[in-house]
């Protein structure tokens, strides 16, 4: 993403918080679930493309809002198959965005697994472990973002205790 591209996605973001803030609570929590789906989809994707689709959906549903209409009234009870026939038209994430997202988590991995050698009697760096670590972490961001964006629309009651 070019800087200009950058410095439009942060605007977007900024203009969205102030908007969200108009959603009744009923339409911030249905919203707001939308949101945290598409951006934990969209963890390798452009973000400005992200924002732009948020920001359309924000518009909508405080447009029906204006005309007394809730945003499940609007756009159904499963708003988890409209985000996905949507985030289908998102263009394929980039190598570069990809790359560039993985280099740094496995560059942070890196980072503390050399400062935990600093403790030790004497200084060894392992270069097949620094790499099993980056490599491991990327992984487990990956899986905490995919875990994430599987949960947020499931619906599962839990029993009560009596």
């Amino acid at each position: 993403m070019n800087e200009l591209e950058n410095i439009a996605a942060k605007q977007l973001v900024e203009q969205n918080n102030k908007l969200r803030e108009q959603l009744t609570p009923e339409n911030k929590k249905y919203y707001e679930d939308i949101l945290l789906y598409m951006r934990t989809f969209g963890f390798f994707h452009e973000e400005l493309e992200t924002e732009q689709h948020l920001m359309t959906i924000l518009q909508d549903i405080l447009e029906a809002q204006k005309h007394g209409e809730s945003a499940e009234e609007y756009f159904g009870k499963n708003p988890k198959e409209i985000v996905n026939q949507l985030t289908k038209q998102f263009e394929k994430p980039s190598w570069k965005s990809i790359f560039k997202i993985s280099g740094l988590i496995f560059l942070i991995s890196s980072f503390f697994s050399i400062c935990g050698g600093f403790i030790a009697p004497t200084l060894q760096v392992n270069v097949f472990v620094l790499l099993m670590d980056g490599i491991l972490s990327i992984a487990l961001v990956y899986g905490a973002f995919k875990l994430l964006h599987w949960s947020i629309y499931i619906k599962k009651q839990f029993p009560k205790n009596n």
